[in-house]
This record gives structure tokens, sequence and C-alpha cells, in this order.
């Protein structure tokens, strides 16, 4: 669902309604997985029952985006006991390819807004109203590297649960704040901070920094499955090309 439109006091009549569009759609999804999950896993429907209060039940909803799925890796380890190993192995292997693919979205999205701070550098003017509009899409981008940061950490969370220990963690580390960075060695490039002029702990500038992150030397899935740098090519053109014209204001 789009973070974007969740904030509702700022949304507007249209946003409002494709809010709404899309939680009606995902209620009807959810609805759908109940009833296969009481067929294939009935212990977890009773055990939903006592689980959920009639309060939860309105909250949910109202926003079907809270609504708990139940999976295996969120149940009791007595619920999880009683399941067929097979649906534990389904997750897992779910978990690993959202895993790899919020990886790979966020290594994508790094790049382009590297591309996009490129492209500002050597295009946009000292116009205020040029550099606002560029800001703003390049903020765009920063809001789907955090949603993918908090998708490969859901995903290896739950892996921890369903295989600790197991080969996955090799390649998926944990993820951390300082990890989430864009494959430059030279950080002299990198817009900083403001800080003090006296600060000695300043990490960006630091010799760490200056080395690559982990996420760009884990496996990845090859160019045909990820799509290729082309697509990453192309999404930093078309982010260009939206601000195109953003000189004619100088």
């Amino acid at each position: 669902m789009d973070a974007r439109i969740l904030k509702e006091a700022n949304a507007t009549d249209h946003q409002k309604g494709q809010l709404i569009t899309k939680r009606n759609a995902l209620r009807r999804r959810i609805d759908k997985w109940r009833e296969a999950q009481d067929v294939y896993m009935p212990s977890v429907a009773e055990y939903r029952t006592q689980s959920i209060s009639p309060d939860d039940a309105s909250i949910s909803f109202a926003y079907p985006e809270a609504i708990p799925l139940h999976l295996p890796s969120a149940l009791p380890v007595d619920i999880t006991s009683t399941l067929p190993s097979n649906i534990v192995d389904i997750e897992t292997r779910l978990r690993m390819s959202q895993a790899n693919d919020s990886l790979n979205d966020l290594r994508k999205f790094l790049l382009v807004t590297m591309g996009l701070w490129d492209y500002k550098r050597a295009n946009i003017g000292p116009s205020q109203r040029s550099s606002t509009r560029m800001y703003a899409t390049i903020g765009t981008f920063r809001e789907k590297v955090n949603r993918c940061a908090d998708r490969y950490r859901a995903a290896r969370r739950a892996l921890s649960i369903l295989d600790p220990g197991g080969t996955w963690v090799v390649d998926l580390q944990e993820l951390n704040p300082s990890d989430i960075r864009p494959p430059i060695r030279n950080v002299d490039g990198i817009p900083k901070r403001k800080r003090a002029r006296n600060d000695s702990n300043d990490q960006e500038a630091s010799e760490g920094r200056r080395t690559l992150s982990w996420i760009w030397l884990a496996a990845r899935p090859t160019d045909t499955e990820s799509g290729g740098g082309g697509k990453v090519q192309a999404e930093i053109d078309e982010s260009k090309s939206q601000n195109s014209g953003l000189r004619v204001y100088n």
C-alpha cells in the first residue's frame, strides 16, 4: 500500500479514494487467505479466534493493513509444532525471496538516488524553486529506500525464527543504518549533514565510510532475474526527464 497516502490528514480527495480502494482490495485478499489457512492450518483458526478481541476486530476492519496474517514465524511454538513441516518450509522460501528482492530493490534505489544527486550537481542551477523540486524527487526515492530496508529487516527477523543459523546468514546479514549507502569510495562527493565545525566524530568522513557496504558485496540475482542495470538507468533517466525543465525558472 502506498505509504504516502496513509497520511490522510494531508491527502487529497483523490488520494483518499485510492486509499479506500486499496484497503478494500487488501481486505478481500486477506479474507481469501484466511479461508485457505483454515483448511491447511486448522490449529491457527482456533488460535486466531482466541487472540483477537472485538476491539481488535473493529480496528482491523477499518485498517486491514494492520490485520495479522498469523504466518508460522509469528505463531507461538506450541502452535507451530502442530503445522505440517512443508508449511514452515514454504514461508522460509518466501522470506528468503522477500529478503533478496528487498536487498536488490534497495541497491537499485540507492543507485537512482546517487544518479539524481549527480544530475543535480551538474545541471541544476542555484534557483531555490528548481532545487526544491529536485529535493522532493530525491526525497521520494529515499522513502523507497527506507521501505525496502524495513521489508528486508522484517524478512530477516522471520528467517531467524524459521531457520536460525541457516545458510542464509552468509549473504543476508544484519542491515544497520550505516550499511545503507551508495557504492562510492570517495565520500567527498556525497552531500553531508550540517554539523559543528569542530565535530571530530564525523562518521561520513571517516576511513570506514570509504569502504563498500556489504550490501554491494553480497550475492545477488543475475541481471536477467533482476532486470539488470538497464532498468536502473531507465529509472534515473525518467526522474531526470521529470526535472529537465527546472532550469527555466532560473
